[in-house]
């Protein structure tokens, strides 16, 4: 982590709450965390829309609002930072939704602590910043001339660019999956391209 404070969005109407994970986020050792709190979900909404925090921590019982609904509209406007999902009771439904809708995790109140808040939001942090790497090669592997596709050990197509899809003549929608033998004989060399098989 670096040495900038990390900003922390807690969207939650209780009270209680907010003061029990404002003391916790003092405690932490992996840096300094500025906290803002908002306890409503429309002005949630506005705020999550302007993006600037490090990382959202969303109640999930919002008075007529909830959480989730809330994370996918974060979701939905771009917000491309963390978010973690707290509530108050568990429910395994609404964890599973929780991650398919893009959650970075889902906590109950009731088992969470100082060290387990701050480990949630480390790897939360340190998940995205992997991610934007990987996005970032991935990109550079798009605009390379050389035709370069990702294969499995059974030989499926896992990753094909834009140069493969010049040399193959096929779009990377039919080839992701494929078995690369499949594409053998449609390979039309030209001289400016290569083929990377990797």
């Amino acid at each position: 982590m670096d040495s900038n404070p990390i900003k922390v969005l807690l969207v939650d109407d209780d009270d209680d709450d907010y003061v029990l994970i404002r003391d916790w986020l003092s405690e932490f050792k992996l840096g300094e965390c500025e906290l803002e709190w908002i306890d409503n979900y429309l002005i949630a909404k506005d705020v999550i829309a302007c993006k600037r925090h490090d990382i959202y921590l969303l109640d999930y019982r919002l008075g007529a609002e909830n959480g989730l609904k809330l994370l996918r509209f974060s979701i939905e406007c771009g917000c491309s930072s963390p978010i973690i999902l707290l509530t108050g009771k568990g429910d395994r439904d609404i964890d599973i939704e929780a991650m398919k809708a893009g959650a970075a995790d889902y906590l109950e109140k009731s088992q969470l602590n100082a060290p387990l808040l701050e480990r949630s939001i480390r790897y939360a942090l340190e998940r995205k910043q992997t991610e934007q790497k990987i996005r970032e090669q991935a990109a550079l592997l798009d605009v390379a001339t050389d035709a370069i596709f990702v294969r499995d050990l059974d030989n499926k197509i896992l990753y094909w660019n834009k140069a493969a899809e010049c040399l193959y003549g096929c779009h990377k929608t039919q080839a992701i999956g494929k078995k690369q033998q499949n594409f053998g004989k449609k390979r039309k060399y030209l001289s400016s391209n290569r083929l990377l098989i990797l």
